[in-house]
């Protein structure tokens, strides 16, 4: 299956690369661009009208090329939960996008909308789960230094296992989404991530892994085709709809391999951006005090006009491009840091 794989991920690849290009002129005549939330600062003014909801494009190749490989092979049990994942969030993201573009403003869907859509989502997903019986199949829950070959690990059943998998799902979908600020950032660090997956993955269960690595490697290759629009200066955006579909996908391999633990390393950026944006709100509600200039964390190291409140935390201004390629090379460190801690 190396030959044919291959050949649908440079397929991936070049129709992302091609839809990407006629997408973005696409969004352009409709004018589909990005309002800019206010933020109070001035950041991403200079980013208004550029064209998002690039995510519509990136799953419609991978699901076009799945297409094509269940010809050569079944999609399996774990490849429709993994479709399932990235179809659910990114739906949600989509509405999210939607409302942005007919409103022409950043609000777009409520939050407590949003939520629901995603409870929903992560709702169908265990029924999923249980339908096609892999409850056995996500346990144990592999943990770093332990030898996870032989079968080690932490067995959770029942309220436990089913708790881990909906705030797996809830946490990296909203992380992966809060992370989605500065152009190439979400996608590249869930490049890197998804390498990490891939390792592990054959180091953790050869032969066992069915052909997860071989869909991972297909969207990998049909999101590096989107990179190439979205690195700085970026002609398109992730939008909600790409930015929670990539979160659900990571989420879902995660889930599926019993690895929640690893996501925690790999994803590290993710993991900090979230807690960035917890600790600046409670600060603010409860000290009345700014930690960061702006949150998320990514937001702090821009170049800003209009800063007229005191933080805590210092601030090391950059460009826009230095503050992703830093991020990249952090997650870089912590995937290999991870994949160091195997057993």
């Amino acid at each position: 299956m190396a030959t044919e794989t291959l050949i649908l991920a440079s397929l991936a690849f070049l129709g992302s690369l091609v839809g990407t290009k006629l997408f973005i002129g696409l969004l352009r005549s409709a004018g589909a661009g990005q309002p800019i939330r206010d933020y109070g600062p001035k950041i991403h003014e200079h980013k208004r009208g550029t064209p998002t909801m690039g995510g519509v494009v990136l799953l419609a190749v991978y699901f076009a090329v799945l297409i094509v490989y269940q010809f050569f092979r079944p999609l399996g049990e774990g490849g429709l939960v993994l479709v399932s994942a990235l179809l659910g969030f990114g739906l949600v993201g989509f509405l999210d996008d939607a409302l942005k573009f007919l409103e022409q403003h950043a609000r777009g869907l409520p939050a407590r909308y949003k939520l629901l859509g995603q409870l929903l989502v992560i709702a169908g997903l265990v029924a999923l789960l249980r339908a096609l019986e892999l409850e056995s199949a996500l346990t144990p829950l592999r943990v770093p230094f332990l030898d996870s070959g032989s079968g080690s690990g932490w067995r959770l059943e029942g309220p436990w296992l089913y708790g881990l998998i909906a705030l797996t799902f809830l946490g990296t979908v909203n992380a992966w989404n809060l992370t989605d600020g500065l152009d190439g950032l979400a996608a590249g660090i869930t490049l890197l991530v998804l390498a990490g997956f891939g390792v592990l993955l054959l180091a953790l269960a050869p032969g066992q892994a069915g052909n997860l690595p071989e869909l991972i490697a297909i969207f990998a290759a049909a999101l590096l085709g989107f990179l190439w629009w979205n690195v700085h200066p970026a002609r398109i955006f992730l939008g909600d709809t790409g930015s929670m579909a990539l979160g659900g996908f990571v989420a879902a391999v995660s889930v599926l391999t019993g690895t929640e633990l690893f996501l925690l390393i790999f994803a590290i950026v993710p993991v900090l951006e979230a807690l960035s944006v917890i600790v600046q709100v409670a600060s603010f509600k409860l000290l009345g005090r700014r930690v960061f200039k702006v949150s998320p964390f990514h937001h702090h190291f821009e170049r800003a006009e209009g800063v007229d409140y005191p933080y805590l935390l210092p601030s090391v201004e950059l460009p826009e491009w230095g503050i992703t390629l830093a991020f990249w090379v952090v997650t870089a460190v912590f995937v290999g840091v991870g994949l160091a801690l195997l057993g």
